[in-house]
């Protein structure tokens, strides 16, 4: 059986949400035994994700004895991106007491935005410290979701840090850290770096200006 042709039906059933196919073609890899297939496990997982149907795809990941990082972090990642950051967090936290595996870029991507979600600073900061000792610093998209973090989490300080310790801003970085300072009502902050856009200004950056005047 052409594993790359299965793989490519299951992303398939999720992307279409045919629901009935996928799990028939769940049914049918469990009869032939390749549900201990790693690769395949994780594309399962997958699918119900894009299905949301998050309990069958965290009852496939209790089942599935080799997890990799992909695993883990696709778990993860579903519990953020449906509201549900405490689960996601457990979860990292049940990573890490492993051994396992070690955190890639996204996983701790993931595990940002829901520290960002809860308000979990003392976790946040130990991911930041985890980052900075797998340099990972030149990854602007993740250093991105670190500002994210402490903006949520109303830490400025440790937020303009990050912003100006990033090598290669982008304009979410900027309208994170304006936004940031317009929330806690910091205009002379907010307006001074809007000014030193070296981008355009899109609709984020103005909103975040003139939502204050508003108020």
């Amino acid at each position: 059986m052409d594993l790359n042709w299965i793989v490519a039906a299951l992303r398939h059933c999720g992307r279409i949400q045919a629901f009935k196919r996928g799990k028939s073609l769940h049914s049918h890899l469990v009869r032939h035994g390749f549900c201990r297939n790693v690769f395949l496990a994780n594309n399962l997982i997958a699918m119900y994700v894009d299905f949301a149907f998050l309990n069958d795809a965290r009852r496939l990941f209790d089942e599935t004895p080799d997890r990799n990082v992909v695993t883990w972090t696709t778990m993860v990642s579903a519990y953020t991106n449906t509201g549900r950051p405490d689960e996601a967090i457990e979860l990292f936290t049940q990573m890490l007491e492993s051994q396992s595996e070690i955190p890639n870029g996204f996983m701790y991507s993931a595990v940002l935005k829901a520290c960002g979600l809860v308000g979990n600073l003392e976790l946040g900061k130990l991911i930041h410290r985890r980052i900075s000792r797998a340099k990972l610093e030149f990854d602007t998209v993740l250093m991105n979701t670190l500002l994210d973090m402490y903006v949520k989490c109303g830490s400025l300080i440790d937020a303009r840090k990050v912003f100006n310790e990033i090598n290669v801003t982008n304009l979410t970085s900027w309208n994170t850290m304006i936004s940031g300072y317009s929330k806690e009502g910091l205009m002379e902050e907010a307006v001074d770096l809007f000014h030193r856009m070296p981008e355009l200004p899109d609709v984020v950056s103005w909103n975040s200006i003139i939502r204050w005047f508003r108020e």
